[in-house]
């Protein structure tokens, strides 16, 4: 099993000599190491107490099994890192300890499961397998990622334990449908790309007022309840299967809109594919972005020799006072800056 914050070492060898560490202050011993060992691993400390206090500052951290290691032996510690902050996980399908997560309910900030079982994923966050003394939700939890875990649906009883999430990060699964989370009301970011989902059906009823959507990479051929998310300031869509101008064009009805992407589409090769779209999305005064670009002022003087769309632009200068001023940044995290969805990148 190796950790790594800013090297990679071992972290039985860690949990070991914590453990001798302890041992020896309370029989009153100096823990130092003479060994050529640690100062091969650690040479910028010369006692065990230095590298103990080195590690209770520690924030950001990435565990990962060691090639040719026990992954049932495995056993996480992680009561050497008070101020853990941000943790990551991969590649592990079963971990013994995983209740020690539990500790740190109050204070992790950012947690990340990338290619683990999906028990562990739930035994993580749910804290099942635990007293039930011990599980409670994760107070101060804003952003989860879970990714290449094969997940095609997430429990009432992991959601319900996350009330303060705000930026969520499902993409690489292998969900068929758009998972139930009205339950995280502070959701404002979300991203399902390179799933299966192939409708957005009552997704108005699932979503509750996320305002940054990607769901590229899917396999949608319309945009089906889209428009009812009337909060969605980014979205999207692009890698999808939609070919009708006219479907997209229904994504006017969305007030807020300010980012969209479309391309890698059928409907992208299109002729004029971006004059018909400056029509749908261009006026107002709030212009969108379309495919990470703004439209020029070449655009959208041809605008008026595309067809009219059937529905409403609900962005017109008359709405002006009702939708406010243009969006401002989105706000930085204690962990940093989370990147908006469009077709330039999406977080991960």
């Amino acid at each position: 099993m190796c950790i790594r914050d800013s090297n990679t070492q071992c972290l039985d060898f860690l949990n070991r000599k914590l453990r001798d560490l302890s041992q020896q202050q309370a029989a009153g011993l100096n823990p130092s190491l003479g060994a050529r060992v640690f100062r091969r691993l650690f040479p910028e400390h010369s006692t065990m107490s230095e590298l103990a206090q080195s590690l209770g500052k520690i924030q950001v951290l990435h565990l990962e099994p060691a090639a040719g290691t026990d992954q049932a032996a495995a056993i996480l510690e992680l009561a050497s890192f008070p101020e853990l902050q941000a943790l990551e996980l991969k590649g592990f399908l079963v971990l013994r300890g995983v209740c020690e997560l539990e500790a740190l309910r109050a204070t992790l900030k950012a947690l990340t499961l990338s290619q683990c079982g999906y028990d562990l994923v739930e035994r993580t966050i749910t804290g099942f397998g635990c007293p039930a003394e011990d599980r409670c939700c994760w107070a101060a939890l804003k952003v989860l990622r879970v990714n290449w875990c094969g997940l095609t649906g997430l429990g009432s009883d992991v959601l319900s334990r996350l009330p303060n999430l705000e930026v969520m990060n499902l993409s690489s699964n292998a969900f068929q449908e758009v998972p139930e989370l009205n339950g995280c009301y502070k959701l404002r970011l979300l991203d399902l790309s390179k799933n299966k989902i192939r409708t957005c059906h009552q997704i108005h009823t699932r979503l509750g007022n996320v305002e940054c959507l990607s769901l590229a990479s899917n396999l949608l051929l319309a945009v089906d309840d889209l428009p009812r998310l009337k909060s969605l300031r980014n979205l999207n869509l692009s890698a999808n299967l939609l070919a009708q101008m006219e479907e997209v064009a229904k994504l006017q009805q969305l007030p807020l809109l300010q980012q969209i992407s479309l391309q890698a589409n059928p409907l992208d090769r299109l002729p004029k594919y971006r004059i018909a779209l400056a029509h749908c999305f261009g006026g107002g005064d709030f212009p969108v972005e379309l495919d990470g670009e703004r439209f020029s002022n070449k655009e959208l003087a041809q605008t008026s020799r595309i067809q009219i769309f059937p529905h409403a632009r609900q962005r017109a200068s008359s709405n002006s006072t009702a939708l406010g001023s243009p969006l401002e940044p989105e706000p930085r995290s204690a962990l940093g800056r989370e990147r908006p969805i469009s077709g330039r990148g999406i977080p991960k």
